[in-house]
Order: structure tokens, then sequence, then C-alpha cells
């Protein structure tokens, strides 16, 4: 598909792919009457290039959740990716923001390298992925009818045909003993007035979703605090109170598999995986392999926070499992999952991640939503025709995934919204039974003649790549799922 953004550079990506600037890796030897390759081993690993800050706990803010400090980070240097989702139900419009605190003696430099925010429109911040990224992803290319309209299978999901605003990173200088909110907030009490990337002075109506991302890099500093604040007014904040602390159950109304917090990792999560095949290499579905750990007995142990006794496990399959916690499905690799830092309501210093229960006692209801995914692909052709490679992510029916795929010098191939037809318990009202197929408890809509079922291996294809005889081609597939989507990415990898 065409990218047409005012700018796709990929100096304006947020993040560079690990493929980018070394070398194309040389072609292996190997036997021509010989089948090569072998099953390859999945590694996911969190980038170390900074940390990453997640806030959607309580998720439907109240009254009470107001003009308090939600989340709060202390002495902050580096590099850090923000994200949050949530919606508001405190009876009341009332501002977002993220500012930093310069508590030290000297100044404060920061630079915002990309930034998103969504508050009206669809839920799950398709528009705020695209200002982020600095790309427009286009939707299906049947979401729309004959008539311009969306199509009656997607009829409420409401994405729009979004041509993104072009941010440039800017960096700012903040004196000590002042403030700046880097994302959001009001510009009236904003050190100097400043609006970043117009994202400020936004009250938010009552009932209203919003999602949010920055990425930004503090170089200069020291004693710099970050804090989350929703409120109606700047002057009822108070930086010399404590933070609301993840919140577990509050009047009778369960929080606890909302999370809130910092991974002490970046939030970028990247995968390396290399094949090699030949002639005799046949065509199908390639092998894989890869270790998780979890505890069979993980649901019948209910105290919050305890460890779980986790065994390790080796899944050999052609087909792998990521955005999920192993805890909740066995077949998920795990060690994507973010680790979630932060404190209880009392200031407790708390953990929510894989190995450990939440603070509910259950195991995590982890979906790495918002969180951005690379992975970076190697593929070898020893033999004498070429091959086709084509990468498959399926993600959950309910959500979306947004997808760059990107060569190996990091330039933009494409980019698209990746989103489901509506697959439901009950036939849409207004629309003919006969529209759909009843296969299980679910009515899939009949999409191009067929069952929309039939259709989904072929919706997974992020991308293709030929390799000609003898050569090495190398790629990337950079996507994340967004806010409001079930968790959870089925992936695999063909060859023809």
């Amino acid at each position: 598909m065409p990218i047409l953004s005012a700018k796709t550079n990929k100096e304006y990506l947020p993040f560079k792919t690990a493929l980018q600037g070394t070398p194309l890796p040389a072609l292996p030897a190997t036997d021509p009457g010989v089948d090569p390759c072998k099953p390859v081993e999945i590694k996911v690993e969190k980038s170390k290039e900074g940390r990453y800050i997640y806030a959607n706990n309580p998720e439907m803010l109240r009254a009470e959740d107001f003009n308090v400090c939600n989340l709060r980070t202390e002495n902050m240097f580096g590099r850090y990716l923000f994200t949050f989702e949530n919606s508001m139900h405190g009876g009341m419009a009332a501002y977002a923001g993220y500012r930093l605190v310069n508590n030290g003696d000297q100044d404060l430099v920061v630079t915002v390298y990309n930034i998103g925010y969504q508050y009206e429109g669809e839920w799950l911040g398709a528009r705020e992925w695209s200002d982020f990224y600095n790309l427009r992803f286009p939707r299906p290319d049947d979401y729309l009818d004959e008539d311009g309209k969306e199509n009656w299978y997607y009829v409420g999901q409401d994405f729009l045909d979004y041509t993104p605003r072009v941010w440039e990173p800017e960096t700012y200088r903040v004196p000590a003993g002042r403030y700046l909110w880097i994302f959001g907030g009001t510009t009236a009490d904003n050190y100097n007035h400043i609006n970043v990337a117009g994202t400020a002075d936004i009250l938010v109506p009552n009932g209203r979703c919003l999602n949010g991302v920055v990425l930004f890099e503090i170089s200069e500093g020291t004693n710099i605090n970050g804090s989350l604040y929703f409120y109606t007014d700047a002057s009822k904040l108070d930086e010399s109170k404590p933070q609301q602390g993840y919140v577990v159950e509050r009047n009778g109304i369960r929080f606890s598999e909302q999370y809130k917090g910092i991974d002490t990792a970046m939030g970028l999560i990247e995968t390396n995986a290399a094949w090699t095949v030949n002639d005799k290499t046949p065509s199908g579905k390639l092998p894989v392999f890869y270790h998780n750990q979890y505890d069979d007995n993980a649901a019948e142990q209910r105290t919050p926070y305890a460890l779980y006794n986790n065994t390790k496990h080796k899944i050999e399959s052609d087909s792998w499992q990521t955005a999920l916690n192993p805890q909740n499905d066995h077949t998920a690799i795990g060690t994507d999952m973010s680790d979630f830092h932060c404190v209880d309501t009392q200031g407790n210093p708390v953990v929510v991640d894989c190995l450990r229960a939440d603070g509910g006692g259950n195991p995590g209801n982890l979906g790495n939503w918002m969180i951005p995914y690379q992975d970076n692909f190697t593929f070898c052709n020893t033999g004498d025709k070429a091959r086709t490679f084509r990468i498959f992510k399926q993600g959950a029916f309910s959500g979306a995934l947004s997808v760059v795929v990107r060569d190996r010098d990091g330039n933009v191939l494409s980019a698209d919204l990746r989103c489901h037809p509506i697959i439901a318990k009950a036939p849409r009202e207004g629309v003919d039974v006969n529209q759909y197929v009843l296969q299980g408890e679910q009515y899939w809509p009949i999409v191009d003649g067929e069952p929309y079922f039939k259709h989904l291996d072929r919706r997974a294809e992020m991308a293709s790549i030929s390799v000609a005889p003898h050569s090495v081609e190398q790629i990337t597939v950079e996507y994340l799922i967004l806010a409001n989507s079930n968790g959870g990415i089925k992936h695999w990898v063909t060859l023809e």
C-alpha cells in the first residue's frame, strides 16, 4: 500500500530497527542435496534502550481520581515511552497531562521525539498512533461499501481515513523549580505557556475515552519527577502529596485487572529470526521452537503479588504466540510482557508481571497493548530457484493492529491498519441472518461470498519477500495492538 503521509523518512519514525547499519549476513554453505531448514528458536526480548511507563488504573476515572497524581516516576533520566488509556466517568470534563517537574538545581533539558493523542472518535486510538508514527495507516480495502459508507460488517468501528499531522522532535529547557507538561496539560500554568504538539488545553468530556503516547528523552537535569494527572484545576495539583497508587478495589468495584507502573526496559519488543532454505526445502509453514515458563496451578493460588512456582517449558511448533501472559495461555512466549513496578494505595512497592499474581490474587491480565514490536527476519536461499517467504500475524478478533513494514535500512515499505469485521453472538439488528454463517456460538459475516473464518489466514499476511537463488534478504515488520483490544498475536512464516 502507498504511504501518503507528508513525510515518510525513516528519521521521523520513533525507533530504528536492529537491522539498520548492520552488514548483510553472508550466505551459509549448505549441501544442495539436503534440506538445510531447521527449527529456529524464537527469542522475544524487551529493548534495554530506555524505560516504559504505562497507566490504565483505574481505567474508568471517577471524580475521586481527579486532581490527584495518578502515577509518579522519580529521579528520571534518559529515554522513556509513556502510554495511557482511560475514560472519563467523573460526571465532568477534565484535562489529562503528563508533566516533568524539575526539583533539581540546574536546568532540565528534554526532547520530545514522537507524540500522539486521541480523545474523540473510536476508542482504540488509531489516529493517536498515526500521529506518533507520522504515517497514514489505511483501512482494509473492503472497509467502505460501494456508496463510500462503512461496510455493514464493520459498522461501529468508526475508523477514519486519517492523514496525520507531522511532528519533528523538539527540545525544551526548563529552569529549576518549574515544570513542563510534555503531554497534554494546560498552557496557563505550563512553563513559558508551552503547548507540546497541540495536546494542551483539551477538556475531555465526561463519557469519552482518551489514549496517549509520547517518546521523550531527558538529557540534562537531576531530581526530575514525572507525574500523570487527570484534573479540573491546575492550582489543585500538589506534588508534595503521594501518588494514588495501584487501586485494586474501591466502593465494591474491582480495578485489579487494570495496571500502572514503570518497566525498567523500553516499551519496544524485538525478535530476530533467520531461516536457511534451498530447493529441497518443502513449501509450508517454517518450523520454530521457543521456551516459556508458567505454573500449572497458578489459577488456584489467590495470594496477591505471590510468586508462582514457575517451571520452564519448550514448545516446538510452526507458530508462536506473543502479547499474552503464559499463566493464562500456555502457548504464549512470555518474555515480551511488561513488568509494572509501582506502589499500592498505601505507598508500598509492588510488582505486577507474568511471574506472580496481581493485586487481586489472579494471573495478570497482561496484553501488551500500545507497545511497539519489531520482528527482524533474515531469509537465506542457498538453492538454484527463487523462494518466497510470507509473514503472518493474526491479532484478536476484538481489536486492531497498526502495522509498518520496513526494509533492512529502516525505510517504510508499507503501513496499514488491520481490523476484523465484527463477529458476534447474534446477528446485527437490521441485517439479514442469511448474511452470516453460525459456527460454534459465533455469527460470522459473509465477506466476498465466504464466511469470514475462511479469510483469517489470508488477512493475517503482513508481508512477503522473494529471495533470489544464492541470496540473503532481510525485512522488519513493526506492529502494535491498539488500546481497548484483546491481547494475543499468533505468528507464523510460510515458504513457497
